[in-house]
């Protein structure tokens, strides 16, 4: 998830809303800003996908015994 902010001369800028990095700056259309925002690697989001999916397979194992 990317929050888009409009500079009020034409460009925008997005930043991820998991880490809060700002992944583009000046950006003028939104398939550029779809580019840069699909390049961005996050690192949080990856560990709290990684963590739930942790945490579903502790539940389905809890369950089943």
């Amino acid at each position: 998830m990317y929050s888009r902010m409009d500079n009020g001369d034409g460009t925008f800028n997005s930043r991820c809303l998991h880490c809060l990095m700002t992944v583009a700056r000046d950006v003028r259309t939104p398939a550029q800003l779809t580019r840069m925002e699909s390049r961005h690697i996050c690192v949080e989001k990856a560990l709290f996908q990684l963590m739930q999916m942790q945490q579903n397979l502790a539940a389905k194992q809890q369950r089943a015994s």
